[in-house]
């Protein structure tokens, strides 16, 4: 994101940027499946991953 910001100005075309939408939603739309489904208790919540690591370093 970082890289996008600081690129400057992109020209693309029409069909560029519709695939580049359709691509951000439907990867959102999975994200959004997973996280109101019953997929989200198998993932490890970011504090959970993070004091995991912390320990195994210790």
């Amino acid at each position: 994101m970082i890289l996008t910001l600081l690129s400057g100005p992109v020209v693309s075309t029409p069909v560029a940027q519709v695939v580049q939408m359709l691509g951000a939603l439907v990867g959102g739309a999975i994200v959004g499946l997973i996280y109101f489904s019953e997929l989200h208790g198998k993932f490890r919540t970011l504090s959970e991953a993070w004091r995991g690591g912390m320990q195994s370093a210790a």
